[in-house]
């Protein structure tokens, strides 16, 4: 119980991390921006840009526990129904990160050897696959966040509201893969909104499990014998 508390605070912890984060990397040039404003992006405000990166690894840390929480749970109700939910949401989990990590090391990349040491077409690639991973973590969120909608409504593991948020983020992680075929801005907002949607998500996530339901295992009660049965 006590880690399954640890857990909801981790998550309101990534919370604050991942918005700090968003904060001091500001306003990123999209696929469809000029690779002049790319290049006056990665060699303006670096220190800034620094330090956002440092918040945002140490977010993995607390998103580690966050999401270890949500798979414990799961796959304690999992032993009882004979399914495997939990490792669903725990390979979701996985691609959440690996997603998210490469789009760390690529922006890194951009910000750390963007100032001259790059060439423009090698910028450019930096650059976009940067963006194209975080687009890609909308699938990871999807599966974690349905796994945890399953585990709402099917087994109560959560507040119904709770599955009904966790359907609409899993709906907004699949609309974040268009920042993967678009160089619009809007393919480019369509995943911020993902970002966004995950921070609401585990918000919510981590409120329940400090001060509500628990991210804790919840089994059904076995029912009471019937009266005059005979005790073995």
């Amino acid at each position: 119980m006590r880690f399954q508390r640890l857990a909801g605070i981790a998550g309101l912890v990534f919370v604050v991390l991942l918005v700090v984060n968003i904060a001091l990397l500001g306003n990123q040039p999209t696929a469809g921006d000029d690779l002049d404003e790319v290049r006056d992006y990665v060699t303006t405000d670096v220190g800034m840009h620094k330090t956002g990166l440092f918040i945002g690894m140490l977010g993995f840390l607390a998103a580690v526990v966050f999401f270890a929480g949500i798979v414990a749970k799961l796959r304690a109700s999992d032993i009882e129904h004979d399914e495997g939910w939990g490792i669903v949401a725990l390979f979701g989990a996985v691609l959440l990160g690996a997603g998210a990590g490469v789009s760390q090391v690529l922006f890194a990349t951009a910000v750390f050897r963007g100032g001259g040491v790059l060439d423009d077409a090698t910028l450019r690639i930096v650059w976009d696959g940067q963006m194209l991973a975080a687009a890609g973590c909308g699938i990871a969120l999807a599966i974690v966040a349905g796994a945890v909608a399953i585990g709402a409504f099917a087994r109560h593991l959560w507040p119904m509201w709770h599955g009904v948020l966790s359907l609409l983020v899993a709906a907004v992680g699949v609309a974040s893969l268009t920042g993967m075929v678009s160089d619009t801005d809007g393919g480019s907002l369509v995943t911020f909104i993902g970002f966004a949607a995950l921070a609401v998500w585990v918000l919510a996530t981590g409120l329940l499990a400090t001060f509500g339901h628990a991210i804790a295992p919840q089994t059904s009660a076995r029912p009471a014998p019937p009266v005059g049965t005979a005790m073995a």
